[in-house]
């Protein structure tokens, strides 16, 4: 019994040939659009935030041979910790070229977005032409917060791969009958990889969207099927096999901490200004970070759309039921930032692509056929403002800092403009399309705009304003004495451990009255305008790599180099030592003093 109460069919179809939806030159098109935007930048701009905390466990786990127990300095409780699929990419990668470097780090999120681009191609052509699943698909390649996170090695760009191929592929297999125990087993494989990524938020998402669309289309039975508990069983086994060996290497409180270390932090303001501001500013966030495609929802407003759906319809009530079932996971939490629902935006682009059809299916001077026009000509209206925009900050027009800093490299800037102007004037023509080519055209410019955008301008502004922390690094080995091992007093600060590349050895923080070890001749520390206890014992510092940019901070983040020394610096405020430090001009680096000058 696959499908109980299936006396309403639920086999999607549509006129044209969808057997080899793979073989489609518009496919194949859009994926070469998809590959030039998201894997032209990857190894600029330099690595940073969170990118770097990956990175440095990518490397300790191919140096220690430990691929089990993701670690920092063999220590498990680190802010972020993580389950270990995206260390395993990133470790691969790395033993592959041969250094665990920016491409690294970024190409498995560059690849998850460009399989998320295939996987909602595919889905959409189960029950629309290719003119709405290339609508559909270039919309969750080129959404602002995708573009974003798609280049960078932070886990989301992973997550939302997995987490909507087990959505995705499930209501797939519902609709095309599929054998049940394939249909969940393919979407419990999904959830187990999303769960070695993230985490419990994998098997919540597919158990509030698939239970959702289950009880309101009265098909709950197919829900507690052998089929579904031999689904569950898949999952244990992919999930289960890591987490054993995990467990029997550490114990429950590290379990803990991986899943939940992080969680803590959220939802811990519960006044009720700041959880008002958060309930009306989150969707906000979402309908921005899925920009430009986010415009097209309003058609599902307009008076009888919802009712002209077709075919598309129940892939429309899964969509919206799968996002309003796993909203107030994020939306209830205060501090849950709009990252945390990019899993869900491959359902926003579906629901962009059948509206978006049907707009251009609508009768010429109707209300819906105005809703792609509009969309298209405004885009095209806002390509030549932009472009023009940082054509001007680029000539050097305008005294203002913020408009400033858009300049751009000469030669991009100007052609930028001319692309853009281009990239507009094909839009505007192609705006009331008359073929289903005219709709993909005006659809992949405005793929290849916003791309265009993302890894080009924002990625030179990146490379320009990124500090050089690899020449920072260089400069202090030369200060170092060859052959000396550096201690770090408590957890290495990530990004210097990355970029420092050799093995940092964790000394515990020296409590008041103590002194670190004798053989701690050198050792590094982080230090904010976060107030600090003195060390009992003579040292100074030699050198310092800038950690984080604070405009609002009194006194710089800093990850400090400093070594052993008869000075009178015992008992001192650590802020008044290094700040006399950057005082003679430290700051320029090379100014540091070499041990023994």
């Amino acid at each position: 019994m696959d499908h109980p109460n299936s006396d309403e069919p639920v086999t999607l179809a549509v006129g044209d040939d969808q057997r080899h939806w793979w073989r489609e030159r518009s496919l194949w098109v859009l994926l070469a659009l998809v590959v030039c935007i998201h894997f032209s930048r990857l190894s600029g701009p330099p690595l940073h935030g969170e990118e770097t905390r990956r990175a440095t466990v990518a490397m300790e786990m191919i140096r220690t041979g430990d691929w089990i127990v993701p670690s920092l300095q063999e220590e498990i409780y680190f802010m972020s910790n993580r389950p270990p699929l995206q260390q395993w990419l990133i470790g691969a990668i790395g033993l592959a070229r041969g250094d665990v470097d920016a491409v690294a780090v970024r190409l498995p999120s560059a690849l998850a977005v460009l399989l998320t681009v295939l996987l909602v191609y595919g889905y959409c052509r189960s029950f629309m032409p290719v003119a709405g699943a290339f609508t559909a698909a270039a919309a969750v390649g080129s959404m602002c917060q995708v573009l974003e996170m798609g280049k960078l090695g932070e886990s989301d760009a992973l997550f939302t791969l997995f987490v909507s191929s087990s959505m995705l592929l499930w209501h797939l297999g519902f609709m095309r009958r599929w054998p049940a125990w394939r249909t969940w087993s393919v979407a419990y494989v999904c959830v187990a990889l999303a769960t070695l990524t993230k985490g419990p938020q994998a098997p919540a998402y597919f158990a509030a969207s698939v239970g959702i669309y289950l009880l309101i289309t009265r098909r709950w039975r197919y829900g507690i099927s052998l089929a579904h508990g031999f689904g569950i069983l898949v999952f244990l086994g992919i999930w289960g096999s890591w987490q054993l060996a995990f467990f029997l290497e550490t114990d429950w409180q590290a379990m803990r901490h991986l899943y939940f270390g992080d969680v803590v932090l959220y939802g811990l303001d519960r006044r009720l200004p700041a959880v008002l501001e958060h309930l009306a500013r989150y969707p906000l966030e979402i309908l921005i970070c899925t920009l430009p495609w986010s415009l097209l929802l309003a058609g599902y407003f307009r008076s009888g759309f919802r009712t002209a759906l077709g075919g598309a319809r129940q892939p429309a009530i899964f969509a919206c039921g799968a996002i309003l079932a796993c909203l107030p996971s994020v939306w209830w939490v205060v501090g849950a930032q709009s990252r945390f629902f990019m899993s869900l935006y491959p359902c926003f682009a579906v629901l962009a692509g059948i509206i978006a059809l049907r707009a251009v299916e609508a009768t010429a001077g109707s209300s819906m056929a105005r809703t792609w026009r509009d969309f298209v000509g405004g885009i095209s209206i806002l390509m030549v403002i932009v472009g023009i925009t940082f054509l001007a900050a680029t000539l050097g027009v305008g005294s203002d800092s913020q408009f400033a800093k858009l300049a751009q490299p000469l030669p991009f800037g100007i052609l930028f403009a001319v692309a853009s102007t281009a990239l507009a004037i094909t839009c505007w023509r192609v705006r009331q399309p008359n073929t289903a080519r005219q709709h993909m055209i005006g659809a992949g410019c405005v793929v290849a705009f916003f791309g265009l955008i993302f890894s080009g301008a924002i990625a030179n502004i990146d490379v320009r304003d990124s500090p050089d922390k690899t020449a920072q690094i260089s400069h202090i080995k030369t200060i170092l004495p060859p052959g000396t091992t550096l201690y770090s007093l408590g957890n290495v600060e990530h990004s210097f451990a990355y970029f420092y590349r050799d093995a940092i050895e964790r000394c515990p923080w020296p409590a008041v009255g103590d002194a670190p070890p004798d053989n701690v001749q050198y050792f590094c520390f982080a230090i904010n305008q976060a107030p600090m206890k003195p060390f009992d014992f003579g040292w100074e510092p030699i050198a310092h790599m800038a950690s984080k940019t604070d405009a609002d901070a009194s006194f710089p983040t800093l990850v400090v180099v400093a070594r052993r020394a008869a000075v009178e610096s015992a008992g001192r405020d650590p802020h008044e030592v290094v700040r006399l430090y950057l005082d003679r001009g430290a700051e320029g680096l090379g100014k540091a003093k070499k041990p023994g000058s």
